[in-house]
């Protein structure tokens, strides 16, 4: 069972000041877990109901997890979903990477992204791309929110996310052979836009774009041209959606380099 302390813990765990005081995040979902556990990680503790249990015990049977079973009413008290699953762990934070370990391939760079679910879907995309890093402004969406984590599905755990000074990051990784792209109105048309091997791909904060301070340092710029061509009847896409299609293009385009 879980305590009234246990639960205090667990809601602590819905703000950035209670993840970083306790090094601690929460994950929810019966799918996240699931191929968490699969893929050999390990919470601090699982918190589930009697029937996730008994159906799960393949994967918790014999390891040094700390399971508690409760109703599923405890479960909603603990939880940030509107309609909570059955089962939410804890895992511990681990320690960041460091842009130094990165040093070939398709990076991403995000200057200012704000919503947490817009940042979720990014880590999915490049997990779904192979894209093994993703650097962020220090004021970035937090990695470990929980909405965040939500729309990761997952992904986080194969995503390296790096926070940082970003202009800096930038820099360091041109002089590691890198070519910074931002993603902009105005740039080469992604159908034409020939990837180097080595490339960080910046993509913009949703209401402003990426800051001209970031742009000052691109050595190229790369768009998303509307259809029919020149006709705008949007602004602008949504970064996440955006961020998917550029990934799709400069991946075909590689795969199109290899045969």
């Amino acid at each position: 069972m879980i305590t009234k302390s246990d639960m205090q813990f667990f809601r602590s765990l819905h703000k950035k000041e209670g993840r970083v005081a306790s090094a601690k995040f929460l994950v929810e979902g019966e799918k996240i877990i699931t191929d968490l556990l699969m893929a050999g990680q390990v919470p601090v503790m699982l918190v589930c109901t009697e029937d996730w249990a008994t159906n799960s015990d393949g994967l918790i049977k014999g390891r040094k997890i700390d399971v508690r079973t409760c109703r599923p009413s405890d479960i909603e008290r603990c939880s940030t979903l509107k309609t909570p699953q059955e089962v939410l762990a804890v895992f511990c934070i681990p320690e960041s990477k460091s842009i130094h370990d990165i040093q070939d391939g398709l990076i991403l760079a995000l200057d200012e992204i704000q919503d947490p679910g817009n940042l979720g879907t990014i880590i999915r995309t490049a997990a779904w791309f192979g894209i093994d890093y993703i650097l962020c402004t220090e004021n970035c969406a937090d990695l470990y929110n929980p909405k965040v984590i939500q729309a990761t599905m997952g992904g986080f755990n194969s995503v390296q996310v790096i926070y940082g000074n970003l202009l800096s990051m930038l820099g360091e990784m041109k002089k590691k052979g890198f070519v910074v792209t931002a993603a902009v109105m105005n740039g080469t048309s992604s159908h034409d836009f020939i990837s180097p091997s080595k490339m960080v791909l910046v993509m913009g904060n949703e209401s402003r774009g990426v800051s001209a301070d970031i742009q000052a340092i691109t050595d190229m710029r790369i768009t998303i041209p509307a259809f029919p061509i020149n006709s705008l009847r949007m602004e602008s896409l949504n970064v996440s959606t955006a961020t998917s299609i550029l990934c799709y293009d400069l991946r075909k385009k590689k795969c199109e380099k290899g045969r």
